[in-house]
This record gives C-alpha cells, sequence and structure tokens, in this order.
C-alpha cells in the first residue's frame, strides 16, 4: 500500500484544491499552489503527485548538483567528496 501524501479538499467557494498532508498546506506545482480546480481535475493531480517519486538531492546524480548551494547538498557532497 502507498502512502498518500496529497489529497483533493473541496473549498467553501465551491472549488477543490490539492492539499500536501505533510505541510498541512496547500500543495504547489512550479511554486504556485495548486487550487482553484474542479473536482475532476483535483483528483487527477492529486492522484499524480501521490505516483511520482519524491526525489532529494543524495538521490540525484552527480552533475545535477553541481550548481547547489551547500545547504542543499548531501552531507558528504558538500565537504567535496563526489562519488
Amino acid at each position: 500500500m502507498t502512502k498518500t501524501h496529497y489529497e483533493s479538499r473541496q473549498e467553501s467557494n465551491g472549488t477543490w484544491s490539492v492539499f500536501d498532508l505533510r505541510s498541512g498546506m496547500p500543495a504547489t506545482q512550479s511554486l504556485l499552489p495548486v487550487c482553484d480546480l474542479t473536482e475532476l481535475k483535483a483528483n487527477d493531480i492529486a492522484m499524480a503527485m501521490n505516483r511520482a517519486p519524491s526525489v532529494s538531492p543524495s538521490r540525484l546524480h552527480r552533475y545535477a548538483i553541481q550548481g547547489l548551494p551547500p545547504q542543499f547538498l548531501p552531507s558528504d557532497q558538500s565537504r567535496g567528496r563526489v562519488s
């Protein structure tokens, strides 16, 4: 069974939003909140976001993280040891 991190919720104005259960805030996509949707769209987006793997910088290829500031790097790579 997969863990659900996102769910669709109806807002007081009748529109639907995708809610991030981990943060307790509306979900964001490309830094914009996922809100003012129809019920069908909100359900589809929530399902898609739950299927998408979460990727941490420690799982990214070393070339993908070369320009990241040190606070976003895994601890071994911020000290100059890149595998």
